[in-house]
């Protein structure tokens, strides 16, 4: 990735059957409005059981984001809005298209990863860069 020679693309994939995944999935997409996607990615990963079924996760999104030194209301008035909704749903859109069904899923080129763990990705990656 550092070389350019790599494109490392996450698409969010929001399952249905966790009644905050899209809620979450906007948090992560406002806090990267604020240079702070991955921050907020891990913090929602590390704490999902205390949001996932929470009645309203926004205060509690708000709170992560001030946690990690965001402008609240800014991040707040992001979520609220929904701006980030229709960008979470192509991304859906895609993974329905790809015939994803759940996390992760990994592909690399057109080669869809079976055990995404790293010595698979990094022998696809390698066997791909060295074809030309």
């Amino acid at each position: 990735v550092d070389t350019g020679k790599v494109r490392f693309v996450y698409f969010d994939l929001p399952l249905q059957q966790h009644q905050n995944a899209m809620p979450a999935a906007q948090a992560a997409r406002c806090a990267g409005d604020q240079d702070s996607y991955w921050p907020m990615h891990d913090q929602l990963y590390d704490a999902q059981g205390e949001w996932s079924n929470n009645s309203d996760p926004v205060g509690t999104f708000t709170r992560y984001a001030g946690e990690l030194g965001l402008d609240e209301r800014r991040f707040r008035r992001c979520l609220t809005t929904d701006l980030h909704r229709e960008a979470v749903e192509q991304s859906l859109q895609v993974a329905r298209q790809m015939r994803v069904t759940g996390t992760p899923t990994v592909w690399v080129d057109n080669i869809r990863l079976t055990s995404p763990g790293w010595g698979q990705l990094s022998a696809v990656v390698e066997r791909e860069l060295n074809k030309d």
